[in-house]
């Protein structure tokens, strides 16, 4: 017997997926309030770049307008966290060098250089404008703008339009890895790990 799937809109699909990385995005921003561990710094990037890409592959079913403002907001936030996370991926280098009086001097060095930029931090997460941001991406989470040829579609159009989004990307992907040569330089590798 073959199951049918209950119908929805391209709305409430985008909604489901949009949501739930808010949610996190959220909750780690809350996290960071608390403590600005490398962990919880990480996963905070994690989380928005998580909905770029979201954002990015259903690109063609949303209204360009309030998607590129919300996309500005979370540049905004994530070259922010960018700073501060460059250098915990350069303590944890610099942690891995033989020379005990060099590695020594360069971690004081970076701890200084991080305590500096937590400052930084707390200014952005003490802003008002922060509190816009996160406002801003629940309320496109819960209802998504859908560009006007895409509201009120059937569920069967709905899906077909949904599969066709995500299967853009996967064919992007994968003329980006049959492109690659055998031995890839570090900006081919980047571009693939950005299409992943």
């Amino acid at each position: 017997m073959e199951r049918l799937l209950p119908e929805f809109s391209a709305s409430d699909f985008m909604s489901a997926v949009l949501t739930r990385h808010c949610t996190k995005l959220i909750t780690r921003t809350g996290q960071m309030r608390e403590i600005k561990s490398a962990e919880v710094i990480h996963e905070c990037r994690v989380a928005i770049r998580t909905i770029d890409a979201h954002l990015n592959t259903f690109a063609p079913l949303l209204r360009r307008k309030p998607t590129s403002a919300l996309t500005a907001q979370l540049d905004w936030l994530i070259s922010n966290l960018a700073a501060i996370r460059n250098t915990d991926v350069m303590i944890a280098l610099v942690a891995e060098v033989d020379n005990d009086q060099v590695k020594q001097a360069l971690i004081t060095r970076l701890q200084i250089q991080r305590l500096g930029q937590e400052l930084k931090l707390q200014k952005v997460l003490d802003s008002p404008k922060l509190d816009l941001a996160l406002t801003a991406l629940a309320n496109y989470a819960l209802k998504p703008p859908l560009r006007r040829k895409f509201s009120g579609l059937p569920a069967k159009k709905n899906k077909a339009k949904i599969t066709a989004a995500i299967s853009h990307t996967w064919v992007l992907l994968f003329e980006n890895l049959d492109n690659l040569p055998k031995r890839p330089n570090a900006k081919q590798l980047h571009r693939t790990r950005i299409a992943v």
